[in-house]
């Protein structure tokens, strides 16, 4: 029996419920991922702000320190996360397009036996694990949990791995010597 397909859905932070894992639909979750992240750091920013100004107001001794806790947890938060940013927005466009890649060769590879392109898509593997741990790490922040940011970035994670796993798999694919007379005999 095959492995059953774990569909992954992320609901953004207007609401709306897209599912991300699903290759004829590449381009349209990525654009929606690197327009989340935008606006996660928008909101955090916003959020430190909130919290900021309630603690000028805040009188009693005992909320005063937990805002002042809270503000502590969102900036490490989004110290971290806006770092992080940059290099996570050049991870997901890089494992994407090679995904798109892979995936147009495996395709050649099976409906003609031969691929005129590179014979397989090289992409660096651990940066892209080390770039997922990272973001989960991140993710784990009592910051994100704060703002219920923690599960949107686990899901991103889990995008993440998908993209290794289809990029691994079109890559054997292509790697395999005689695959298409055993899937036409």
């Amino acid at each position: 029996m095959g492995k059953k397909k774990k569909t992954l859905v992320y609901t953004t932070l207007n609401g709306m419920k897209i599912v991300i894992n699903e290759e004829a639909k590449l381009m349209k979750s990525l654009d929606i991922i690197l327009d989340e992240l935008s606006r996660m750091r928008t909101l955090v920013s916003e959020m430190r702000v909130l919290v900021s100004t309630r603690l000028k107001y805040t009188v009693s001794d005992e909320e005063r320190n937990t805002l002042r806790i809270c503000c502590n947890h969102l900036a490490d938060f989004d110290h971290r996360f806006t770092s992080l940013l940059p290099e996570l927005h050049t991870a997901l466009i890089d494992a994407s397009a090679l995904l798109v890649c892979a995936r147009s060769g495996s395709i050649e590879k099976l409906n003609t036996g031969i691929v005129s392109s590179c014979p397989t898509v090289q992409y660096d593997r651990e940066a892209l694990l080390s770039m997922r741990k990272q973001l989960s790490d991140v993710a784990e922040l009592r910051g994100a949990s704060y703002i219920k940011l923690k599960e949107r970035l686990l899901i991103i994670c889990s995008f993440m791995d998908w993209l290794m796993q289809m990029t691994d798999k079109h890559n054997f694919v292509l790697k395999s010597e005689g695959f298409r007379l055993i899937v036409n005999h």
